[in-house]
């Protein structure tokens, strides 16, 4: 009877306790297996090439998984900046005419107004194309306010008894629930943080009483129209720059408004609603004014009139001589980059304002989006 060498896989031949093949000892058929089988240098070297190539195999599949991982990711970015940017561009932009300049205004001229402490711009005499079909209309000289004004700024003037408010404060702030303004024994008190924002919820009659304390008025539409845009045409306050992200020209709705920010979600102006007046000196217009675009929508003296100024006076226009709304321009906080198109629908009352196109509303109307500014005349 033969067996098979344990090695060599031979046929031993009975009693033989030598392989003839591979020379190994045949252990007896009585005793078990051995735990380890003394390997011939041959072997050993088969056995660690056999080890290295499985090592090899498995940090060869190692490497591709991850050049595989690691393509994925990078395309996975590159896809990401590709769908920001395809977003980002389908934002129109809000400045669309020529950006040519042709007209470089003198710098602007500050000073102070005396009765409540106001910053003024002055706005020379002379001519300046107006509304959207650009009529030519001659203005005098005046002075209108840096900003719009302030809450700190209306709490003096309620401190100062001139405004008949106090016979009916109560109900006066009840019809403003959003009033920054409160009463407290002895006088009035702005609410902590918005000392310097524009007031809002402001009738058009509180408006135009504080201006006429103040020595002025509320402005004209022209007045107010000239003091944006200069005399050049131009779409907006700071001429014809892009607005981009490292340049934010005015508090609008963006990422922060609580109605539509998720519409402009590439802009952050760092303010949900309003903020403090100044706060954006990129946006300044030609004679030095501020927030002429965005943070609140702005009173003028003007009735609305339909005809967008066709059937305007060209010398120091006044609006029409009655109506039953009055005119705001300048849209504000809860406004849209869309819908601050200069050029877009100004027939809609809702419609949201740049600096040719308007807004109105019935004058008893208050606005958490609404204030004012004044102008003096010399």
């Amino acid at each position: 009877m033969t067996s098979k060498c344990l090695h060599c896989d031979s046929e031993i031949p009975d009693g033989a306790t030598i392989c003839p093949n591979c020379g190994n000892e045949i252990p007896s058929s009585k005793t078990s297996k051995p735990d380890g089988i003394s390997l011939n240098p041959a072997e050993k070297l088969m056995k660690k090439h056999r080890i290295w190539k499985t090592i090899g195999l498995s940090l060869i599949g190692a490497f591709a998984t991850v050049c595989v991982a690691s393509t994925i990711w990078v395309w996975s970015q590159v896809r990401e900046l590709q769908s920001q940017e395809a977003l980002r561009n389908s934002v129109p932009p809000i400045y669309t005419v020529d950006t040519k300049e042709i007209w470089q205004p003198d710098p602007p001229v500050y000073d102070l107004n005396p009765l409540d402490g106001a910053s003024v711009v002055y706005v020379p005499a002379g001519d300046f194309l107006m509304g959207k079909t650009g009529i030519t209309v001659y203005l005098d000289d005046y002075w209108i306010y840096e900003t719009e004004v302030t809450a700190s700024q209306y709490r003096d003037f309620l401190d100062s008894g001139n405004w008949p408010v106090a016979e009916n404060w109560r109900d006066w702030i009840l019809d403003r629930p959003t009033l920054k303004i409160f009463a407290v024994e002895g006088g009035w008190k702005v609410e902590r943080g918005y000392e310097t924002h524009p007031v809002t919820d402001m009738t058009w009659d509180d408006a135009r009483a504080y201006c006429q304390w103040a020595g002025g008025d509320l402005p004209t539409e022209a007045q107010w129209e000239k003091a944006a845009r200069g005399v050049d045409n131009r779409n907006y306050p700071w001429g014809g720059a892009n607005w981009t992200d490292e340049f934010v020209y005015a508090n609008i709705c963006d990422v922060n408004c609580p109605i539509r920010g998720d519409l402009i979600a590439l802009l952050d102006d760092g303010y949900a609603m309003t903020a403090p007046v100044g706060s954006f000196p990129e946006g300044i217009s030609p004679y030095g004014a501020l927030d002429m675009f965005g943070n609140v929508d702005e009173w003028t003296l003007d009735w609305w009139a339909e005809s967008d100024f066709d059937q305007l006076d060209l010398v120091n226009p006044q609006g029409p001589a009655d109506g039953e709304q009055r005119v705001f321009r300048g849209g504000g906080w809860h406004s849209e980059i869309n819908v601050y198109r200069l050029n877009g629908n100004g027939d809609s009352i809702l419609a949201q304002l740049g600096l040719r196109s308007r807004g109105r509303a019935d004058p008893a109307v208050i606005s958490n989006s609404l204030g004012f500014r004044c102008v003096i005349e010399p």
